[in-house]
C-alpha cells in the first residue's frame, strides 16, 4: 500500500495549516517553545508551552473534501476527500527541507528549486486560515460589484428583463443573501482556490512567482548567540513603511524565517538584474544580520499571527508577554 493509499485508510484529522517540515527548523534542541499572546491578553500570566511541529498549528480535517455533491458555485465534486492534504501539499513538503538547507548553505539554487521556494511561500499563505478570513472580505466585494453591476447596467437590466430600479435592488439583494447564506460558502472557496493554484500546470500563480523570483533574495543570518529568529501560525511578513501586511510581494519588503537561525528577505523593489528568464539559477545574497536587526524583523512577523508566537528559546517570548501585559496590547 503507497502511502497516499494508508493516508486515505488511516483517515487522518490532523491537517497542518503550518506544515510540520517548516516547523521543525526552529528547534533548537528538542521542542518549540510556543506562546498563546490571546492567552496571555485574557489572563494575563505567562506561560512558555513546549511542543513538538505534530501537536501545533492544525485544524481537524481543516481541508478535508467533504461532499460528493456538484455545487453550483466552488464545486469539489470531482476530487477525493483527502486531495488536498495529500495529493496537493505533500508535493512541496516533501523536497522543502533540502532546499531550505541547501539555500542556506549555498550561494544559488536551481531555476526549479526557487520555483518550489516560491509556491511554498504563496502556499504558506493561502493555506492558512487567516487566508479566508480574507477571501470573505473579497467575496462580499465581488458580489457588491454584481449588485450594482445588476442595478446599474442597462444591458444587464435588459437580461433581467426589470426596468425598474426598485425591482432590481430587490432582486440583487436577494441574490446576495441566498450566495452569503450559503453556510459551505467559504470553506469550498477556500479549499477551491488552494486547488486552482497548485494543481500540475496552474497558471494561477504565475504572477505571484515572477514577482517573487524577479526581485533580490537574501538570506540573514542571526549572531551565533542570538537573539535568533521566531515565526507564528501565520508565517512571513509584508512591510512597507513601518505597516505591517500579511502578504506583500509589490511594494516594500518582504520577510519569511525560515529557520531560528535564518530569515529569507525579498526585496520587492529591487530588481535581480542576474535573474532572467534565460537563468538556470537563482542567486541569493548572505548578510551577518545584527542583533537589533534581529528583533526588528521578529517585530514585524508577530504583527500577523493568528495566536501563536514560535521560537527556539523563551527569551523573546517572555520578553514580549511582559509587554503584552504592561500595555494590554
Amino acid at each position: 500500500m503507497n502511502q497516499a493509499a494508508i493516508l486515505m485508510h488511516n483517515d487522518p484529522r490532523k491537517h497542518h495549516f503550518v506544515p510540520e517540515c517548516y516547523l521543525r527548523k526552529f528547534i533548537a534542541n528538542k521542542e518549540l517553545h510556543v506562546l498563546n499572546i490571546d492567552s496571555v491578553k485574557k489572563w494575563g500570566q505567562i506561560k512558555i508551552n513546549y511542543k513538538q511541529p505534530s501537536t501545533i498549528c492544525f485544524l481537524d480535517n481543516f481541508y478535508l473534501i467533504k461532499s460528493a455533491l456538484k455545487e453550483k458555485i466552488f464545486d469539489l465534486s470531482a476530487y477525493s476527500k483527502l486531495y488536498i492534504e495529500v495529493d496537493l501539499f505533500q508535493l512541496l513538503e516533501n523536497t522543502y527541507g533540502n532546499i531550505i538547507q541547501k539555500l542556506t548553505e549555498t550561494s544559488a539554487i536551481t531555476r526549479d528549486e526557487a520555483t518550489k521556494v516560491s509556491d511554498f511561500i504563496i502556499q504558506l499563505k493561502i493555506r492558512n486560515p487567516a487566508w479566508r478570513n480574507t477571501m470573505q472580505g473579497i467575496l462580499n466585494t465581488s458580489i457588491d460589484k454584481i449588485v450594482d453591476d445588476i442595478i446599474n447596467d442597462p444591458q444587464t437590466r435588459a437580461r433581467f428583463h426589470h426596468d425598474s430600479p426598485e425591482e432590481l435592488i430587490v432582486i440583487a439583494q436577494i441574490m446576495k443573501a441566498r450566495i452569503l447564506g450559503d453556510p459551505t460558502l467559504m470553506e469550498r472557496a477556500h479549499k477551491f482556490s488552494i486547488i486552482e493554484r497548485f494543481e500540475k500546470d496552474s497558471i494561477r500563480n504565475a504572477a505571484f512567482r515572477k514577482a517573487i523570483l524577479g526581485n533580490r533574495w537574501t538570506i540573514l543570518q542571526s549572531p551565533v548567540d542570538g537573539p535568533f529568529f521566531i515565526t507564528t501560525d501565520n508565517p512571513g511578513v509584508g512591510v512597507n513603511n513601518e505597516e505591517c501586511l500579511n502578504t506583500n510581494f509589490v511594494v516594500g519588503v518582504f520577510y519569511l524565517p525560515i529557520s531560528y537561525k535564518h530569515c529569507l528577505r525579498i526585496e520587492n523593489v529591487i530588481i535581480d538584474s542576474d535573474f532572467a528568464d534565460s537563468s538556470t539559477h537563482k542567486r541569493c545574497n548572505r548578510l551577518d544580520a545584527t542583533p537589533s536587526e534581529v528583533l526588528a524583523i521578529n517585530n514585524y512577523v508577530k504583527e500577523v499571527a493568528n495566536q501563536l508566537i514560535i521560537a527556539s528559546d523563551s527569551n523573546y517570548l517572555i520578553s514580549l508577554a511582559e509587554e503584552i501585559i504592561i500595555t494590554g496590547m
